[in-house]
This record gives structure tokens, sequence and C-alpha cells, in this order.
């Protein structure tokens, strides 16, 4: 004897079956019938939660390859934690001879990056105020000490329940 019950995707399309066999009849066609049911839509479930999940991995990794590519130096920010430098691309490293290793988990104060730390206030004020900042100039150190001129731009923006900041240089 079998049985058998569809798995459905989140659309409710059918995209396979689970089914159980067995070489006796089965007793209890009704409680068969229920269990599979409750197999299938858990088995539907846990499919979905999968597929979700390398969707987010997929989405984690274009932007992170995006991000780490772009010619644009940047940065994020934690906004709570004092603007904690929680990531920096390769641009950036470039742009300021400073390491990611050596920057994140650090902020900006911490790296004495701006020439006038009230040039720091003023932005991150703006940031904090409208959650964007634009067309700032401002002078900042390099790892080697010595000063460029940068021109700033950046947002905020949420997730997980925290907020953070992405500035371009």
């Amino acid at each position: 004897s079998y049985a058998g019950a569809p798995i459905h995707d989140a659309a409710g399309h059918t995209i396979g079956v689970l089914a159980v066999m067995h070489s006796q009849l089965l007793g209890n066609p009704d409680l068969v019938k229920s269990l599979l049911q409750v197999f299938s839509e858990r088995a539907s479930a846990e499919l979905e939660r999968k597929r979700a999940e390398e969707a987010q991995r997929s989405s984690e990794q274009r932007f992170s390859t995006m991000f780490q590519a772009s010619p644009v130096a940047m940065f994020v920010t934690e906004v709570d934690q004092d603007h904690m430098i929680k990531d920096v691309n390769s641009a950036f490293e470039r742009l300021f001879l400073r390491r990611r290793d050596a920057v994140v988990g650090k902020s900006t104060v911490d790296l004495a990056l701006y020439r006038d730390i009230a040039d720091r206030g003023i932005l991150v004020q703006e940031l904090m105020n409208t959650g964007t900042t634009d067309s700032h100039e401002i002078w900042m150190y390099r790892g080697d000490g010595e000063k460029i001129l940068v021109h700033f731009s950046g947002h905020t923006f949420s997730l997980g329940g925290q907020k953070f900041g992405i500035l371009a240089c």
C-alpha cells in the first residue's frame, strides 16, 4: 500500500509529493491521510524557509560584492554605537591607506580621521536630523598622515531594529 500528499510552495503551487509505502495494507486510511497532510504542510514550510534563507544569503552576497567592488570609497557605521565602523570597502582602504581589520570596530574619532573634529559633528548631526547628508567637503587624514579633501554623501537606514549610516567618500 502507499499514500501521498502534495507539497506546495508559498504560492500554493504543487512542487512535490510526500509519499509513504508499506508492504502491508494501511490500517486506518483517514489517520494516514491526516498525518500525511500534517507532514506535507511541515515539509512545505521547511522548504519555504530554506528558500527564503538562500534568497537572503544570495542578496547579502550580491550587496557585499557590489559594496566591495565599488570604485567609490564607502563605509558603514552603527548609529547607536557612536558611529562605530561596521564595514569598509576596498576603495576606502586605498583612499585612506588603512586596512579593513584596523578600522572595523572603531569610530572615526578613535582613528583620528578628521583634521577638525567639528566637521564630524556637523556631518553626524545632519545625518541624525535628516537621515541624509550631501555635499560636505571635509579635510581628513590618511593612514600615512597626509591630508586629503573628501567629499561626503550618505544616508541612514534601519536593519534588524538597528540604525546604520552608509557614507560615500
